[in-house]
């Protein structure tokens, strides 16, 4: 016998705390992933996407722990990242278009906010998505 559906809550408060998160996790996978693949770093100018989203991880970690510096927060996630690279990222895989959305030249206009919630609710809903084995 099924189970039935779980009620969606639309709570505006719930929705934006849910975005934040998935945005949070997938900036997090996107930097493991640049981390682990040096070659896909070094090409296409991914160096400055690699970057932004260091900045994008820092200032999240900041936001929980504000007794931190800018410089301690950085190390820490650039070396947590760094592990999770090293041992849990052999089967993480991004497309570059994915990845352009958080070049610091993009402009962040409408088209950008719709393009990112897609992602980001695909990311939520089948993270899967995002392997070399799809």
């Amino acid at each position: 016998m099924r189970k039935k559906p779980k009620k969606i809550d639309m709570n505006p408060k719930q929705l934006r705390y849910d975005l934040h998160q998935a945005y949070r996790r997938l900036t997090w996978k996107i930097w493991v992933y640049l981390k682990a693949n040096p070659d896909v770093l070094e090409s296409n100018d991914n160096r400055e996407i690699f970057d932004e989203i260091g900045k994008i991880q820092t200032q999240i970690f900041m936001r929980r722990y504000p007794e931190h510096t800018y410089e301690e927060a950085f190390n820490t996630q650039d070396f947590l990242s760094y592990l999770e690279a090293k041992h849990h990222a052999e089967d993480i895989y991004f497309e570059q278009e994915l990845m352009d959305l958080f070049r610091p030249s993009t402009p962040h206009d409408k088209e950008w906010k719709w393009k990112v919630f897609v992602e980001l609710f695909f990311f939520s809903a089948n993270n899967e998505r995002y392997t070399k084995t799809k």
